[in-house]
Parts: C-alpha cells; sequence; structure tokens
C-alpha cells in the first residue's frame, strides 16, 4: 500500500497502528504523520500519538554514538519535539508523565521540552490533576512549573506567542 495512503487510513481510522507494521519505525514515515495530524489533531488520535511517542522516546534513549545505530534512518530530534508538541495538543492530563519523562532523557532534552509543553490539557486543569495525583514524580512537576512562573497561561500572551511560534515551527518541517 502507498504510504500516503496508508496515513490517510491510519489518520481517519480506517486502519490501526498494526497494520503498519515496520513502517513506524522509519523516522521519515512518521513525520509523515506527524504532517497529516499537524493541523487536525484531535483526541481521537491519542492513541496513535502515544504510541508514536513511546518511539520517539525509545529512539532518544539509544546512544547515538553506538556505531550499530543507523540513526538517521530511526531517530530525528525534531521529530521528537513534534511528537511531543502533538501529543501536548491533545491536552489529555495523564500525558504530563510522558513528557515529563521524555524532558529527562538527556541533557539537550531537559532544555528543549520546555514548560509549556506540560500544560496542554491547561495550566490549572494540570495543576489540580498533579495535586491529586498519587505519581511521586507529581510534586516535582507542580514545582517545576511554579518555579517556571507559569500561572494563568490561558491568559498569557507570552504562552499563546510560545504556542503560535512552534505550530509554525513545526508546520513547515
Amino acid at each position: 500500500m502507498d504510504k500516503e495512503i496508508m496515513i490517510n487510513a491510519l489518520v481517519n481510522g480506517e486502519i490501526g497502528l498494526e497494520a503498519i507494521g515496520k513502517e513506524l519505525y522509519t523516522c521519515d514515515f512518521r513525520k509523515m504523520i506527524y504532517r497529516k495530524l499537524h493541523t487536525k489533531v484531535s483526541k481521537q488520535h491519542i492513541n496513535i500519538i502515544r504510541k508514536l511517542m513511546a518511539i520517539e522516546i525509545a529512539e532518544r534513549e539509544k546512544d547515538p554514538y553506538d556505531d550499530e545505530i543507523v540513526i538517521e534512518e530511526t531517530y530525528d530530534y525534531e521529530a521528537f519535539y513534534w511528537c511531543i508538541f502533538l501529543l501536548s495538543r491533545i491536552g489529555d492530563v495523564h500525558d504530563v508523565f510522558t513528557i515529563w519523562y521524555a524532558k529527562h532523557i538527556d541533557f539537550d532534552a531537559s532544555f528543549g521540552v520546555e514548560w509549556q509543553f506540560l500544560v496542554g490539557a491547561g495550566y490549572n486543569e494540570t495543576i489540580e490533576f498533579l495535586k491529586k495525583s498519587d505519581n511521586p514524580q507529581s510534586l516535582e512537576i507542580i514545582s517545576y512549573l511554579l518555579n517556571e512562573n507559569t500561572k494563568n497561561t490561558e491568559e498569557n500572551e507570552s504562552f499563546k506567542e510560545w504556542f503560535d511560534f512552534r505550530y509554525n515551527y513545526f508546520l513547515d518541517e
């Protein structure tokens, strides 16, 4: 099946991820999916994005200096951040832990995964969810968000500017 047809069928819910198989492990193919989802990502795509995020994380965790890995085919740091952006845009508070984990994979990710990615579900919603969560990282994430002076993101012009910049940045990818 043609890649574009596969991606359209996936995004439209006509086929599942299992129908695509090994193609998901090729970075360029994942980026084609991200490009397709970018302007119309919604909650119906959450399982797709979560699976792709797991792949991006696994690829990021590989040692890029290991000669056995053909990094160009399987990993691109832009795809990693793009997937996080899409996951954040879906706006499910449960994904804050996945994004937090991705932020702490390595030194570069700790800076590249900005606080705004963590509050895709809304600042107040995320804080309330974290306060009720029994996940041991909840307090650490709350502390981080408070230290980043992130209150009132929905009304914060710099948050809107950040979102618009990221949206357009990946749209041009």
